[in-house]
């Protein structure tokens, strides 16, 4: 009997996923209904119906997502030879060794079987949830911080299983899944059998590796110079600096050619990255996580020599939320440290870490655990240490001690460091960083000796000493990169498990606010620009208040440097405050100078000053301006505090540095006051994160498309409320406020030692649809009623808000992800996250299929709407989302016949535009020919799909340098019989720039322009013309493209800017005998072709070019006006 096994290499028929969950739904199954094994959810609706949920912790419910059988299962149960699969051979495999038949058959089943799930994955129209994998449901309580976290093998530990052999016990330590198994680990197979703990050493990030910190290829040359800025790139000449300083005799890389001429100016110091030493921070040399007495605070943040302001800055501002920064560091491993000292002082041993860190971050939509090492890379001036270490050896002798036998102790003590392992001495320089030093060392030495034989006769420099261990306990002042005051780790730990995540610590140089604040929190970020066109300072500073009130945490970034602030830099905004009462006399200059409230548009005298205090990441630099901590503007503030500064409380002295309301440090620790006007001067955009306390989240699965599919949203998702929830605090309040998040994987640390992102990863463009659903109690269809939605572009992120009423139970969302292109080398599966933020419990649940989205669609560009969606954000397109404009209409007797459509989905960055053919139903079947047009689309940066896949285009002209080519889509559109979705014009880059759309009839200028609309005119309304076949109709084939029916003719008549230059006929059904009527407008019709205008009423209805939404006004009013 012959055993094929398709598991190991990675294909699967779907069985072992079906043995190890019984439960499957088919597609045309009903979702799963949640049921209660033991300690599972009980769920009650607004109505007091109870529904069991079922999970194993009581919170985390999410039915797992399963394909082709390879599942990670919640619960022990009937799963466990399933997830353990991957970690032991399989022993039905056959080897190397093995011969015959069985062999070549095993290989032609297993070949026979991919060939045959490709042909289905290719030639396959609906792309539903397979039968092999289970809908997803979940109850959205609390924050999933924990609930997303899948362990793939079990953390207990034996202490039978201690072997002496050390290398075999040492593969079971490389990946601990937690601090907690870790400490285990040691205390069963070191500590229990009176042996010393070996100190953790991360796999993945080695500390004293160069690729750890720049994010180098491990490639077999150690040293490879980098490529200047030279068209074409060259390789950079290794030389060495000889200006008298501290950096003489330093490596650096510059241009072959040199400075001038044909050179380029490139210069950079080398092996940076390779100089670094790396130590271990802890107990051991006086450090702590976070001191009890201070907590975490964002006064004790400093940034190191990464650019990484942006997410230092992001890490300030969480910090002064308590729940949000211990789901990152605090309290997890604080119970972590706190067992494992428990479990050592039972054993009789000193009280050690065991070197290992655990962090928690929001990574690509799920919460993970970071498990890592406490080594931090740190900078050394050595020549400086041989100083130090030169004069207290002076001090010594100084003080009476002999000096051969100092002299004896140091070198002892200093061969001792050398031997000495990281493994066991938490003092010693990590293993790998001398194996680099050494290294570079040697190859530095032949590069100068090959160049200039004299080098060995030259005094050694401090170059020379790099390899030399520090003779003294490392400091905070020691780090090379972020740091926290009075000796806690918190800040470098966090950093280095961030940069740990994308690759390196180079990887996570420049970026924005916005991302780091989904990293850490998971939540939502509202970006507000300041150059908006629609931006209100005055609206925007009570939202500020607002925002403030609530703790929900906010950054700032700045364009250009001016007072102090630098430029293109990120800050953190820690308090918002408001000075009333303030008398007359303080704004007297002001007054007089024209200029108050002149940014701000506070022009009236209230008596309120408005404040801001701003931090920078640096811990050095302020704004020096006016409210900075030494400005004499505040002596004059309280000369007209001419009012109780509460009514409470006595008249309090502002002046004073240390005041408890308004508290000035009068240092430079980056930390100051800025008034609103300076503020809105010198700072760009705020971004505020909508992480409001006790807030509820949950994570969901979701997939893009295949590249030629027509179905274009492969999962949506039901929300709907309930009832209160044990555990839930506080009043209920009747309205529910939900943010629906859509987070793609991040490009970040692609090219700088990712090993899960190629270089040529790229994001696709997404959008939400929210549909009202009609039929709650159907199952297998889905009704909607009314749609809203928005559109991201290629953005990582974007989310829509909905409010709920907790008064309608029975009202059911139905959220639908779509997508137009079609993400670049990503996994397998295409996948990104659906994430469910709320200020309430709900209930979410994976429909068995998404509903027609061609009627969704519709319903999106022509429908009512049921929310308000935020246009926060900054884009060059003006307006709203969903602005249609007419490019083309047929009509006659105030009767269209058809029209073509753009839907302008531009702003707010949602880099879509719809094109939508609108057919009259009661008419067009009155047309013996089916409708036929040709559409010419130029834009920059942007693909086009029709329901043929994506479109070939041309290059009209080349962009200038790192700007995308001007391109042009020509679509042809003939035998149009049903209202329907045209195209799909998205974002396909960074760079993209919407241009004109020209729509025309194919019949003009070949003589066809008279004959047609005599066609038309002579049409009885009572005639019976067969109309041309329906070739859209098939959903299954076409999808969004399918056909659908008229909209209603109310949306179609309003709320949309008419381009076109259509004249109404007198009549459509006239009297035929008036054949000089026709004549004389045939002949209008040719005469107005010839002069190279358009038709009346003719199907030739060119657009405007135009490239925002005001030119098309404008020239829609002249038209009107004509």
């Amino acid at each position: 009997m012959e055993v094929v096994d398709l598991i190991s290499d990675g294909e699967d028929d779907g069985s072992a996923g079906a043995e190890a969950n019984p439960k499957k739904l088919s597609q045309k199954s009903t979702p799963p209904t949640p049921k209660c094994d033991g300690d599972g959810v009980r769920v009650q609706n607004s109505c007091g119906d109870v529904i069991e949920l079922d999970c194993d912790d009581g919170v985390d419910n999410t039915y797992p997502l399963v394909k082709n059988g390879d599942s990670k299962h919640r619960d022990g149960g009937g799963s466990e030879n399933h997830i353990m699969h991957g970690m032991r051979k399989n022993p039905y495999k056959c080897n190397s060794a093995s011969t015959g038949d069985g062999k070549s058959k095993t290989k032609q089943a297993t070949s026979a079987a991919k060939d045959l799930h490709k042909k289905k994955r290719k030639t396959s129209k609906m792309e539903y949830p397979p039968s092999d994998r289970e809908l997803q449901a979940g109850l959205v309580f609390e924050e999933d911080v924990d609930h997303n976290i899948h362990h793939e093998r079990s953390s207990k530990v034996d202490s039978s299983s201690f072997d002496d052999d050390e290398s075999k016990n040492d593969e079971t330590l490389t990946n601990p899944l937690s601090v907690q198994e870790y400490a285990q680990h040691q205390l069963a197979t070191r500590i229990a059998h009176n042996l010393p703990p070996i100190l953790y050493h991360d796999p993945d990030f080695v500390a004293g590796r160069p690729a750890t910190v720049d994010g180098s290829s491990k490639s077999d040359k150690p040293i490879a110079s980098p490529k200047c800025m030279c068209r074409p790139p060259r390789p950079c000449t290794l030389a060495y600096s000889s200006k008298a300083g501290p950096n003489y005799d330093r490596p650096y890389y510059c241009c072959q050619n040199g400075k001038g001429g044909k050179g380029c100016n490139y210069f950079s110091w080398a092996f940076t990255s390779h100089m670094l030493h790396w130590y271990r921070f802890g107990i051991h040399n006086s450090h702590v996580l976070v001191r009890p007495d201070r907590g975490f605070s964002a006064e004790d943040l400093v940034q190191g020599k990464v650019g990484d302001c942006w997410f230092l800055s992001a890490l300030a501002v969480v910090a002064e939320r308590d729940d949000l920064i211990g789901r990152l560091i605090g309290s997890n491993l604080k119970e972590c440290n706190d067992g494992i000292e428990r479990k050592a002082q039972m054993h009789s041993t000193t009280k050690n870490d065991f070197g290992v860190i655990e962090v928690k971050l929001f990574v690509d939509g799920f919460w993970k655990t970071i498990v890592m090492d406490n080594f931090l890379p740190c900078l050394v001036d050595h020549e400086e240490e041989d100083t130090i270490q030169a004069a207290l050896k002076q001090s010594l002798v100084d003080a009476g001690m002999d000096q051969p036998w100092l002299s004896q102790s140091l070198a002892s003590n200093r061969n001792d460091k050398r031997r000495t392992s990281s493994k066991f001495d938490p003092n010693a320089m990590a293993d790998e960083c001398h194996v680099t030093l050494h290294e570079i060392h040697e190859f530095i030495h032949h590069d100068r000796f090959g160049k200039d034989p004299s080098y060995r006769s030259r005094p050694p420099t401090s170059l020379g000493n790099q390899q030399s261990t520090l003779q003294r306990p490392v400091y905070t002042s020691d780090l090379a990169y972020s740091k926290a005051r009075h000796n806690q780790l918190w800040v470098p730990f966090i950093e280095k498990a961030y940069a740990k995540i994308h690759g390196s610590y180079r990887a996570i140089s420049g970026g924005h606010v916005e991302e780091a604040f989904l990293d850490l929190t998971g939540a939502p970020t509202a970006v507000y620009n300041f150059d908006h066109y629609n931006f209100n300072p005055r609206h925007f500073w009570s939202e500020l208040m607002q925002f403030r009130a609530k703790k929900l945490p906010m950054g700032c970034g700045t364009s250009q440097t001016q007072e102090g602030i630098v430029g293109m830099h990120a800050y953190s905004i820690l308090d918002v405050r408001e000075v009333k009462n303030v008398g007359l006399d303080f704004f007297n200059d002001k007054i007089a100078q024209g200029t108050l409230g002149n940014v701000s548009g506070f022009t009236e005298l209230d008596g309120t000053v408005r404040l801001l205090r701003i931090r920078n990441p640096h811990g050095k630099g302020e704004w020096k301006g006016e409210f900075s901590d030494r400005s004499p503007i505040w002596e004059r503030l309280m000369a007209n505090k001419n009012v109780l500064w509460k009514e409470s409380k006595p008249v309090v002295d502002l002046t004073a540095p240390q005041s408890p309301e308004l508290k000035r440090t009068m240092k430079d620790d980056g930390t100051f006051w800025i008034d609103y006007d300076s503020f809105l001067q010198a700072f760009h955009n705020v971004d505020v994160v909508l992480a409001f306390q006790g807030n509820h989240a949950k994570s969901f699965a979701s997939s893009f498309p295949t590249k030629q599919s027509n179905h274009r949203c492969s999962r949506a998702f039901e929300l709907s409320v309930v009832g209160r929830q044990p555990g839930e605090e506080g009043a209920i309040n009747n309205t529910v406020e939900v943010y629906v998040m859509v987070i793609q994987k991040t490009k970040r640390g692609a090219s700088l030692g990712r090993s899960d992102r190629k270089v040529s990863y790229k994001t696709s463009d997404v959008g939400l649809l929210v549909g009202e659903r009609l039929n709650a109690n159907e199952i297998d269809k889905v009704e909607l009623g009314a749609v809203d939605g928005k559109f991201f572009g290629m953005t990582r992120n974007g989310h829509i808000r909905i409010v709920l009423d907790r008064n309608q139970p029975d009202r059911k969302l139905v959220v639908m992800p779509i997508s137009f292109g079609h993400p670049s080398a990503t996994d397998d599966d295409r996948s990104f996250v659906v994430r469910v933020v709320s200020d309430s419990p709900l209930l979410v649940q994976e429909l068995p299929k998404p509903p027609q989205m061609n009627i969704a669609l519709q319903k999106y560009c022509f429908g009512e709407k049921i929310m308000f969606l935020s246009n926060a954000g900054t884009s060059r397109y003006r307006g709203m989302q969903c602005t249609k404009t007419v490019l083309m209409e047929c009509k006659a007797d105030n009767v269209y016949l058809f029209k073509v459509l753009q839907i302008d989905c531009l702003a707010a960055g949602g880099g879509t535009v719809l094109l939508y053919l609108v057919v009259n139903d009661i008419y067009v079947h009155q047309i013996s020919e089916a409708i036929s047009f040709r559409i010419e689309i130029n834009c920059r940066g942007m693909v086009c799909r029709t329901a043929t896949g994506l479109e070939n285009h041309e290059v009209v002209s080349k962009g200038k340098k790192f700007e995308a080519a001007w391109r042009r889509f020509s679509l042809n559109f003939v035998g149009e019989t049903k209202s329907r979705l045209l195209a799909a014009v998205v974002q396909g880059g960074q760079d993209h720039q919407m241009g004109s759309i020209k729509c025309s009839s194919g019949t003009i200028g070949k003589g066809n322009a008279s004959k047609l609309l005599t066609q038309y005119m002579t049409t009885s309304k009572s005639s019976t013309t067969t109309s041309a076949n329906d070739s859209f109709a098939k959903y299954e084939d076409f999808g969004v493209y399918s056909s659908a029916a008229t909209p209603s003719e109310r949306r179609l008549s309003t709320d949309y800017v008419d381009l076109s230059s259509s004249i109404q006929f007198p009549t459509m059904y006239g009297n035929q005998d008036s054949t000089n009527g026709i004549d004389e407008l045939d002949a209008a019709i040719m005469a107005s072709i010839v002069d190279g205008s358009k038709g009346a009423g003719v199907i030739d209805l060119e657009s405007q070019s135009s490239f925002d939404d005001d030119v098309k006004q404008a020239i829609a009013l002249s038209l009107k006006e004509q």
